[in-house]
């Protein structure tokens, strides 16, 4: 690298992405879409109180940014939460993961402890510009759907952030994939919910009442060597999610949809059976079939997202 562009990487502003989710807490120091060495973890039931958790995080950024030796150059944090955040993005409303943070001035809390400004956004707003972030070409209308403790759903038009309607704390209408008499109720209010199927959570309950390991991996070494209440599972949580992303479809019209998250990454077969069965239901539908794709370097599209937005606020 020459002198000129050893000085321009040196004074490009650095951010804090921080990812919270229902099963890890990820932070880190993101630069030009990459994680910097070093990126800090914790599982998310390790705190009780607020006040643990942003110790923590003080904490993690002060040893990140003393590893790197970066920290006049850091200029912004963005978090992904869980949940649902109040209109002016400066609380959270509720969360079942992190209950301790409902209510919580997070933005000036955590902006007074580090002397940055803090931007709030879901996990799926910063999940999904972290997977649309590294995409060349760029969609012009983009879905990413993530399968993890719970299931998030994020969409990107013309190179922004597109709101997506919610009723109160209710889940997206659009991810109701059950309407029968016997749907599942959802700790959301609604019953039928695609969490309620194909959540990390959610496969754990039906993983534990069959006597499985209780890791969602146990599916997919369940379907790989042939285990038919395995298979026949992958092909009933695989046709939930072709019928939820039939749905978002027809409400959004994406060009390209990305599918990640644990459970996609832990069970791999099933993203390949809606892979493979997708076409299908579009066809018999008379439906345009997007694009559908796995989501790359999937464990750090949050913290990517998160850092990448609030450089943007």
């Amino acid at each position: 690298m020459n002198q000129r562009h050893s000085t321009e990487a040196a004074q490009r502003p650095l951010a804090i992405g921080i990812d919270v989710g229902g099963t890890h807490i990820r932070v880190s120091i993101v630069e030009n879409l990459c994680v910097l060495d070093g990126l800090r973890q914790s599982p998310t039931s390790a705190f009780s109180s607020a006040s643990q958790f942003f110790d923590w995080l003080s904490d993690s950024i002060n040893q990140l940014c003393d590893l790197h030796k970066c920290r006049s150059r850091v200029t912004s944090i963005g978090m992904g939460l869980p949940g649902v955040l109040d209109e002016p993005k400066e609380r959270l409303l509720r969360s079942i993961n992190v209950p301790y943070l409902e209510g919580v001035a997070l933005s000036d809390d955590l902006s007074r402890k580090t002397n940055l400004p803090v931007t709030l956004m879901t996990d799926a707003e910063a999940a999904t510009w972290g997977a649309y972030a590294n995409l060349s070409p760029k969609p012009d209308r983009f879905v990413h759907l993530r399968f993890g403790t719970g299931i998030a759903c994020g969409c990107i038009r013309d190179s922004k952030i597109k709101p997506l309607i919610r009723i109160g704390q209710e889940h997206l209408r659009m991810l109701v994939v059950d309407e029968t008499a016997s749907a599942k109720p959802c700790a959301c209010g609604l019953r039928g919910c695609l969490e309620t199927i194909a959540s990390g959570k959610a496969l754990l309950h039906v993983i534990q009442a069959h006597g499985l390991t209780l890791n969602v991996a146990a599916l997919q070494e369940g379907y790989v060597r042939g285990d038919a209440w395995c298979q026949k599972l992958c092909a009933e949580v695989a046709s939930s999610i072709i019928c939820a992303i039939s749905s978002v479809c027809r409400e959004l019209q994406p060009d390209e949809i990305s599918i990640g998250g644990g459970v996609a990454k832990h069970w791999p077969a099933m993203i390949d059976v809606v892979l493979r069965d997708a076409e299908k239901t579009f066809t018999d539908n008379k439906l345009p079939m997007p694009r559908i794709m796995k989501t790359p370097a999937d464990d750090e599209s949050g913290v990517i997202g998160a850092a990448y937005l609030s450089l943007q606020a």
